[in-house]
């Protein structure tokens, strides 16, 4: 009874570890392109100054990179964490709906028949846009060096 009692237990806190990284899947590209976007206005924008404009590019450059990575880190989480869940389940049986002193909580595995929004943006097409903010950014960077390089004037 005991060792029932650990794996709903497990379960539970699987469960709760994946809905989290669902989020965060969510979340981290929607703040990359959020910081990305006011930097850049404010660098383009306001900044004259090309050193100071290529300070603000190479931190956004490094802080870009450094979500992105994160993003695929947090897949490869989120994709372990369903496999081990997947395999306490078909190992314990453990059904939808199971209770634990009054408290149901729910099989949080997605099924392999996904909403008609998943199958439309699905990982890929997120991870892709990620990576595509990274060289926008890193791009207006180069530009930006090659201006105070050259002493050309690639932008106003």
């Amino acid at each position: 009874m005991k060792d029932d009692n650990w794996e709903k237990i497990e379960y539970s806190q699987l469960s709760e570890d994946w809905r989290h990284r669902d989020r965060l899947f969510f979340v981290i590209p929607s703040i990359i392109i959020t910081f990305s976007g006011v930097v850049i206005g404010v660098a383009f924008g306001y900044i004259t100054n090309l050193w100071i404009r290529m300070i603000l590019l190479s931190i956004v450059v490094i802080w870009t990179f450094t979500m992105v990575v994160t993003l695929h880190k947090n897949i490869f989480l989120k994709k372990g964490t369903e496999e081990l869940l997947e395999k306490l389940v078909n190992r314990n049986q453990i059904l939808e709906g199971v209770s634990q002193g009054g408290k149901v909580f729910r099989m949080c595995i997605p099924e392999r028949k996904r909403s008609w929004i998943q199958r439309l943006i699905g990982h890929k097409l997120i991870l892709y846009s990620s990576w595509l903010c990274f060289f926008a950014v890193l791009l207006l960077l180069v530009a930006t060096v090659l201006q105070i390089c050259f002493d050309c004037k690639i932008f106003p």
